[in-house]
């Protein structure tokens, strides 16, 4: 069951990655884009509770798609000036 659900999670987040990548070409910056990935740290830090240390490499792939939302919301956030 462990193994089924690793195979369902990699998948979700290579799709995450893909939004990610495509994420400042597509939409540019709006509050979508922000709730979106809001929602995309709650699920990514829900799961990896959910695996917790079963398995090492998908815990660092959620860590290192967590840095990335985190460095998208910062770029989305605006500015001190807006």
């Amino acid at each position: 069951m462990a193994q089924t659900y690793n195979i369902y999670l990699r998948k979700r987040l290579t799709e995450f990655d893909l939004i990610i990548r495509n994420l400042p070409y597509r939409d540019g910056l709006i509050i979508y884009n922000r709730m979106y990935l809001d929602a995309m740290v709650n699920y990514l830090t829900l799961q990896k509770y959910i695996i917790g240390d079963s398995d090492v490499q998908l815990s660092s792939e959620i860590d290192d798609l967590l840095e990335r939302v985190y460095n998208c919301l910062l770029y989305t956030s605006p500015s001190p000036r807006d």
